[in-house]
């Protein structure tokens, strides 16, 4: 009898780690790429503000056991990917209580656009991956948490879906 309970629950958590999700690509041709989600993300355009906060865009949607999301950032200035990453991993941290980062390595998009991935993980369990692209005068940082950990399947559909768009353009001169 116990086995016939467990043989429907192996059946599903197979299912969820091996099915694809259905995704749909959402072009912003005004921040130079293109990304997938599986329904429409919440999208966020701010400003630069007067203390330096250069001009970002987000776009992020939240399943509950997944959370998949990107945020661009004009960078006009920037040149060393290594040092944002340096800089960017102590701010994320601060947001993820007990989140340490695990593994650290390159990440390319389709086009050959080189960035950097890195793993957060959380009591041992890594969850989040990340994904850190400078191109065009902008830092592009797509994040995918899922509590089924970065070995979920849709991590690395979600990730690998980032792609910069042709002749997009370069950060905005005015948010300098």
């Amino acid at each position: 009898m116990r086995r016939l309970l467990i043989l429907p629950l192996i059946a599903l958590a197979l299912c969820l780690g091996s099915c694809r999700q259905s995704v749909k690509e959402y072009d912003y041709p005004a921040w130079g790429f293109r990304i997938s989600f599986a329904s429409p993300p919440e999208v966020e355009d701010k400003p630069a503000q007067p203390d330096g906060t250069p001009h970002s865009f987000t776009a992020d949607l939240d399943s509950g056991m997944r959370d998949f999301a990107i945020e661009a950032n004009d960078a006009p200035g920037a040149r060393d990917i290594d040092q944002l990453v340096d800089a960017m991993i102590p701010l994320m941290l601060k947001g993820i209580p007990k989140g340490e980062v695990t593994s650290h390595s390159y990440a390319a998009t389709i086009e050959g656009l080189m960035g950097r991935q890195f793993d957060i993980s959380v009591g041992g369990k890594p969850i989040y991956r990340v994904h850190v692209f400078l191109t065009g005068g902008r830092l592009y940082t797509i994040v995918a948490k899922s509590a089924l950990g970065v070995d979920d399947p849709a991590v690395d559909q979600f990730l690998y879906s980032f792609h910069t768009l042709p002749g997009a353009p370069a950060a905005n001169a005015a948010s300098q």
